[in-house]
């Protein structure tokens, strides 16, 4: 059912002999002159000598950080605001007031629905043309456990697009592995929750959204690229002192005699999809090592028959944690000359800084495929006992 009426409020603070506020209701105007008019035929005998169509603004409510804020309704976009009634109000009339006071700093025109309008004299605000630029706050969804939100503040972008744009800039030490702002998605929430982030239905209606929206979430939307991933696992030292992850070392190298085998090459794996195929990988890579199995088996008090004898799997009380590498090591690790064979083994434990891919992803598989490194990258491993 459209709305058929509207509200209209004069607070005390904007009557010239003050006293209490003041409402009608009346049919829903056709055009923002419209109900200026009508607030002027109403109210004129309190507003004063400033009961003029130059000196009259109407205002509507949003709620911002738990605030209740008044904005300026743009005068072109009218009809628009009034067109649907917003979710929290129902269609019909729901009074507000503000006891905000005179001589405030502007705020930011928006065009949404409403069932009620401030109305005061317009020489108490600023011009609009000397009117703060809008920001926003554009926040990473998906941070590693332990980490800080990724947030930068940007002035509102002026198409979906550009919002795209500015992500990946903004954004670009922490989505190394993505060249096409087209994979950035971006979704805004109106709660300012990260995770009550929502899809836009149709990009066009971008800037519509503020500034009812406090906050934009970014992800990535696009193709699972397959690869190889280098495998690294921990290693605690003697004194526990710390932790440090085996050397990955891409090629097999031999000595000078070109008959043994000095160093082995690094292990890897198909770029998993998912933390049980990561899972599924890892097994395997141990089965294939008797060394690394029989190691494994002793840790876990299992170095005897039957199971010495069987395919290694994971036993339910302990579980496998993944970690991923940020640093020079890592970087020249994927960007090297794979026709060069005379690279030492790459150290990842001096410098580089790694995260534990979050608990969380091991069972979304969308998050994972998030955390997960890109083709031609190390991840790194630990086994722990959980109980």
């Amino acid at each position: 059912m459209p709305q058929t009426t509207l509200t209209l409020v004069l607070p005390a603070s904007e009557q010239a002999s003050g006293g209490e506020n003041r409402y009608t209701v009346t049919a829903v105007p056709g055009s923002y002159e419209t109900a200026a008019k009508t607030a002027i035929k109403v109210f004129g005998k309190y507003i004063g000598d400033k009961a003029s169509l130059s000196n009259i603004i109407l205002r509507m409510p949003y709620t911002r950080e738990g605030k209740k804020i008044w904005a300026d309704i743009d005068e072109d976009n009218w009809s628009a605001a009034l067109s649907q009634e917003p979710p929290e109000i129902s269609i019909h009339v729901l009074t507000r007031t503000s006891t905000e006071p005179n001589g405030r700093s502007p705020r930011r025109s928006i065009s949404r629905p409403v069932s009620t309008v401030f109305v005061g004299p317009k020489e108490t605000y600023i011009d609009s043309e000397a009117r703060p630029t809008l920001f926003v706050l554009f926040v990473l969804e998906h941070p590693f456990d332990g980490q800080q939100q990724q947030r930068i503040l940007i002035p509102l972008p002026e198409t979906y697009k550009d919002g795209q744009r500015a992500a990946l800039r903004g954004f670009r030490h922490y989505l190394s592995d993505i060249t096409d702002y087209e994979e950035i998605l971006l979704r805004p929430t109106i709660t300012g929750n990260i995770s009550d982030c929502a899809n836009i239905q149709n990009p066009d209606h971008w800037k519509s959204l503020f500034p009812q929206c406090r906050a934009v979430g970014v992800s990535v939307e696009k193709p699972f690229a397959n690869g190889r991933l280098w495998i690294t696992r921990a290693q605690f030292l003697k004194d526990s002192s710390g932790m440090l992850w085996t050397p990955i070392n891409p090629y097999a190298t031999f000595d000078e005699d070109g008959f043994g085998t000095c160093l082995k090459q690094s292990s890897s794996i198909n770029r998993p999809e998912s933390y049980q195929e990561a899972i599924n990988s890892l097994e395997r890579i141990i089965n294939l090592d008797s060394a690394w199995k029989t190691r494994q088996l002793k840790r876990e008090g299992r170095d005897k028959p039957p199971a010495s004898k069987q395919p290694y799997r994971i036993p339910h009380n302990w579980t496998a944690c993944f970690y991923v590498f940020r640093g020079p090591t890592s970087q020249r690790l994927q960007q090297r000359n794979t026709f060069r064979t005379g690279d030492q083994p790459f150290d990842l434990s001096i410098t580089d800084s790694w995260y534990s891919i979050p608990f969380t992803a091991q069972s979304d598989d969308a998050k994972w495929r998030w955390f997960v490194p890109p083709p031609g990258s190390a991840i790194g491993f630990l086994l722990l006992k959980t109980g």
